[in-house]
């Protein structure tokens, strides 16, 4: 009796630490799982899409520069009157519409002679008039053979001067939120590529931030902060960037 009594007496503590110490077993795992699930859940992957497309430009524009000078205002004035008509008659030879020119206003300012050292003086030497005129053209190709028949106002003895042709995509806008799309879509793409081999994968978005555009010409690889809009070249590249975080589950 005295034995039994005494191994009861044992018995029910380490039942007691033996129901404890399941319990704590429990709760660890638990805990366990929940940590290495919030860990997982806070996970993410930040990657940077791009998308690229080539396009031709559909408007040009380019400003044609003359100018007379002459020792009296009136001859000086008369002879750019009379190379403004010239250039109109050339214009129109080449197939450019009235539509698409526009004259700026003349302007005009005093020669002065100069000495011996280069400087100028008070003598007067004579008055010189300058106009521009301004082209533009909805067939980038025709600007650009413009550009290569003006020998033909210097043999019509027009002083003329070109700056260089201007060539933009009137549809640019459009343009940018097709691939701001695109490069959303690569942007996943890139996440995907690095995430899936670990047997994970990229979910839902979490934040997103787009680039500056880069329109550049069609062979070109420079890049700026600030983005760039090149004038220069009828074949465009332009490019969006797309800065993506996923998260990963």
């Amino acid at each position: 009796m005295v034995c039994d009594s005494v191994k009861e007496a044992f018995k029910q503590p380490l039942v007691i630490f033996g129901a404890f110490l399941t319990l704590a077993l429990v709760v660890s795992a638990l805990i366990l799982s929940q940590g290495i699930m919030n860990r997982y859940a806070d996970q993410t992957i930040s990657v940077t899409g791009a998308a690229s497309q080539i396009v031709t430009s559909d408007h040009a524009v380019v400003t044609l520069r003359f100018s007379r000078e002459a020792a009296d205002m009136q001859t000086a004035f008369k002879d750019l009157k009379r190379d403004r008509d010239t250039v109109a008659k050339f214009l129109k030879q080449q197939g450019i519409p009235d539509d698409q020119v526009t004259y700026d206003t003349i302007s005009n300012n005093v020669v002065y002679q100069k000495n011996t050292q280069g400087y100028s003086t008070n003598a007067i030497e004579g008055y010189a008039f300058h106009q521009s005129v301004t082209v533009e053209n909805d067939d980038p190709k025709a600007v650009v053979k413009l550009t290569q028949t003006l020998p033909g106002l210097v043999q019509q003895n027009v002083l003329v001067s070109v700056d260089s042709p201007q060539f933009f995509y009137s549809k640019l806008d459009t343009l940018k939120v097709e691939l701001l799309r695109d490069a959303a879509k690569n942007a996943l793409e890139r996440a995907r590529s690095v995430v899936e081999p670990t047997g994970r994968r990229a979910g839902a978005i979490a934040s997103a931030s787009t680039g500056v555009f880069q329109i550049t010409d069609k062979n070109s690889t420079d890049v700026s902060d600030y983005g760039i809009y090149d004038t220069s070249s009828v074949d465009k590249k332009v490019t969006a960037v797309v800065n993506a975080t996923f998260r990963v589950d």
